[in-house]
């Protein structure tokens, strides 16, 4: 119930928000866009490596501003020169790679002992990119947090994070990969790429939120009373 109301509260949210994020998008979903379309059967190998590296920064950068207006609102902070967002990226990619490497060791070890342990591994990997994910959000607005304050804080919300990490995105990405085997779809494709970055961003925005308030709302001391 909590996850539904999340992605709910996620599609109401950017929509509110549309003309706000149109505003902080629109040069790094367009040159997205422009990339995905200069992939053709001719282009070479290097160039499509290329064309995807390039594509996965920009969608960092999506992810980035994206938090910001959502967590910052029309603050003025949610603003931020180009020079700051590619620190921002930086620290985005460092701790996607520590994820990535991650999942790789999770996955290729328990395959060498046996084939199916790999399976096992691949979920234990998910579950605890789940739970360290909202390091991501907090990088995005200068929070002071590590992967270790992300599994602290998700201790009583594993089932929220892994769906709303997981789950979520996966089923938003079902439409993109539909769509790429109908021709001439090309340019909804990576517009669907966007809004699937943007929802389920926004979502993992909501879910940050609420779990740093209530985490706050823990540590507070009570007021004192009079006696």
């Amino acid at each position: 119930m909590e996850s539904f109301k999340i992605i709910s509260g996620a599609a109401y949210l950017a929509f509110e928000k549309r003309a706000t994020l149109l505003k902080h998008l629109s040069a790094p979903a367009i040159a997205y866009i422009v990339l995905q379309l200069l992939i053709t059967p001719d282009t070479s190998e290097m160039g499509t490596a290329g064309i995807y590296l390039l594509s996965g920064l920009l969608q960092v950068f999506v992810s980035i501003l994206t938090h910001r207006v959502i967590l910052l609102g029309d603050n003025p902070e949610s603003t931020m020169g180009l020079g700051q967002l590619i620190r921002k990226a930086g620290s985005f990619v460092y701790y996607q790679i520590g994820l990535v490497m991650l999942i790789v060791l999770l996955v290729l070890l328990p395959s060498f002992i046996a084939g199916p342990l790999m399976y096992a591994g691949m979920l234990l990997a998910l579950y605890i990119v789940s739970r360290c994910s909202l390091i991501f959000p907090a990088i995005a607005i200068d929070d002071d947090f590590e992967f270790k304050d992300s599994w602290t804080v998700t201790a009583q919300y594993k089932m929220l994070m892994v769906l709303i990490v997981i789950f979520f995105p996966a089923a938003l990405a079902m439409a993109s990969v539909l769509l790429s085997f109908i021709p001439f779809t090309g340019i909804l494709s990576a517009a669907l790429d966007i809004i699937t970055t943007v929802l389920t961003v926004t979502a993992l925005s909501l879910v940050y939120q609420h779990i740093k308030q209530e985490f706050l709302a823990q540590r507070s001391p009570e007021p004192a009373t009079a006696d």
